[in-house]
């Protein structure tokens, strides 16, 4: 089915974590719906907004990432971003 992907456990990992990430926000606003708050950001946002601005954001440093500081290893790039989604999640 999916034989025309080059599939690494890399990739499983990351689409996993993203599907996974999405479930639980799901389940969360069902369980208690969110509301729209302002922070930091220029803009009211909601739980969902925050969540996907995390991961915008974080898919925008891997490329900064891998065009300017290849050699740098990949765990600094995940460390920020997940630094970069808690400061969004919590005071954005």
């Amino acid at each position: 089915m999916f034989s025309w992907m080059y599939w690494t456990y890399q990739s499983a990992i990351g689409f996993g974590l993203l599907f996974g990430m999405l479930a639980v926000i799901t389940f969360v606003d069902t369980k208690k719906p969110s509301f729209e708050t302002k922070g930091f950001l220029p803009m009211p946002t909601t739980r969902g907004d925050r969540v996907f601005i995390s991961v915008v954001s974080f898919f925008f440093l891997v490329l900064l990432w891998l065009r300017y500081v290849p050699d740098l290893t990949g765990w600094v790039v995940v460390i920020v971003g997940i630094v970069n989604a808690v400061i969004v999640m919590k005071w954005g």
